[in-house]
């Protein structure tokens, strides 16, 4: 029997756009059959009955029907930080014993293991939905804790209809790991319930999401839909305003805004927004680190970390990305509260106004500038990462002037294949 526990099957269809990786949990003896009939639908999506019965040298079988679970695998290819889910009606699973992608070279070299004793919602700002009558949210965790070293949960969709994958609800969840319950914050990983992520090439080569990292419309929706989440640089935990009353999606630190943080005391205080310090750093971090989200120097290429926020496959931009993009054509105007809308590369590329957080909570939302990180330090005069600004103004710059590290910022990923 499979030594975890977990059968994995790998296949494709004609109708899938990859090959896809079911997994199976179920607790697989020795001397038993298993008959696996998987199901495939006209839509490319793929499950499974498993039935059970005594291995008999004989032709008497007698056969035992069992419900069985299945769990898409999220980390299949690549641990992250943050897992994009689309489809509803599903299982969905991930490695919950490595912290990030489990690359800590650059960082330290700090161990990159885990060993949960408690897996819980952190905060989920996902609408409800209605279900027989009943409010509840999409997403829940089939167990608080580890199986078989993974994260378990399901996204609710239509209940009369299994084969309807549409997301009733989007938005952004984060889960957390504790070394027991009601204990210590060990990591923390962010599912982010959205529509297909596109990928869009620019002209200079790299590969870059449709969208900021956590929002869910690529174009204007309405309802401010492309504001993504908030991170103070080199964190991989994201945060909402205060403002949005998402319950545990940022503290502040009145009474110390001041106060810094190591990373480990960043981890495990997941919704705590850190101050400077020392006014002419403005680091949260106590002893600063430029290469917390991969960055070494000018001339090596940038390397993802285990604190990159990105999903797998992508990471948090190099400044290079936007250094022509005052060139590109503005394609739909500067629309007034809601963002800039240009041309790169026939593609149609939107950079919502969504503004930032200072360090001490206060929400600077302004409606006329898009503020976006990028992972790359300006070693040469301000010590600072560079940024890119697009402002209603018609001004498009990428700069490290102001570009505090205790501020938190949206982000947008780049493929990592790209860097």
């Amino acid at each position: 029997p499979p030594a975890d526990g977990m059968l994995n099957i790998s296949l494709s269809t004609s109708m899938a756009e990859a090959r896809q990786r079911v997994s199976i949990a179920r607790n697989f003896k020795a001397g038993y059959a298993y008959d696996i009939v998987l199901r495939f639908s006209n839509h490319g999506f793929i499950n499974a009955d498993v039935s059970v019965s005594e291995w008999k040298r004989y032709d008497e079988v007698i056969k035992q029907e069992v419900d069985v679970d299945m769990f898409y695998n999220l980390s299949n290819y690549e641990t992250a930080n943050s897992y994009i889910v689309n489809s509803a009606n599903y299982g969905y699973c991930f490695d919950g014993t490595i912290k990030g992608n489990g690359d800590s070279s650059l960082v330290g070299g700090e161990s990159t293991s885990l060993n949960p004793k408690y897996i819980d919602i952190l905060w989920d700002d996902t609408p409800m939905i209605t279900i027989n009558g009943v409010q509840r949210k999409a997403l829940t965790l089939d167990l608080h804790e580890l199986s078989q070293g993974r994260v378990l949960f399901h996204v609710q969709g239509d209940p009369n209809n299994d084969m309807d994958k549409r997301l009733l609800s989007e938005g952004n969840v984060v889960i957390a790991a504790y070394d027991e319950e009601g204990g210590d914050i060990l990591w923390t990983w962010h599912i982010w319930l959205t529509d297909r992520v596109k990928a869009q090439g620019y002209p200079n080569g790299y590969i870059v999401q449709d969208r900021n990292l956590g929002a869910i419309s690529s174009e204007p929706d309405g309802e401010n839909g492309m504001d993504g989440l908030y991170y103070q640089w080199g964190r991989p935990t994201p945060f909402k305003p205060a403002s949005s009353g998402v319950y545990g999606a940022v503290s502040r630190v009145p009474s110390n805004p001041s106060q810094v943080a190591t990373v480990g005391e960043a981890i495990a205080n997941p919704t705590t927004l850190y101050g400077s310090g020392d006014a002419a750093r403005h680091d949260w971090l106590a002893t600063q680190n430029n290469a917390l989200w991969g960055y070494q120097n000018e001339h090596t290429d940038l390397e993802k970390t285990i604190y990159d926020p990105c999903p797998p496959g992508y990471m948090v931009a190099d400044i290079r990305v936007w250094q022509n993009i005052a060139r590109y054509e503005v394609a739909g105007g500067w629309h007034s509260g809601v963002g800039v809308n240009v041309s790169v590369a026939s593609n149609s590329v939107w950079y919502p106004f969504q503004g930032y957080i200072e360090s001490d909570g206060t929400e600077n939302i302004y409606r006329d500038v898009s503020r976006l990180w990028s992972s790359v330090i300006d070693l040469r005069t301000t010590n600072e990462p560079y940024e890119l600004q697009y402002t209603a103004r018609g001004a498009a710059s990428w700069n490290a002037y102001g570009s505090h590290r205790n501020r938190a910022l949206p982000v947008r990923c780049v493929s990592a294949h790209s860097t």
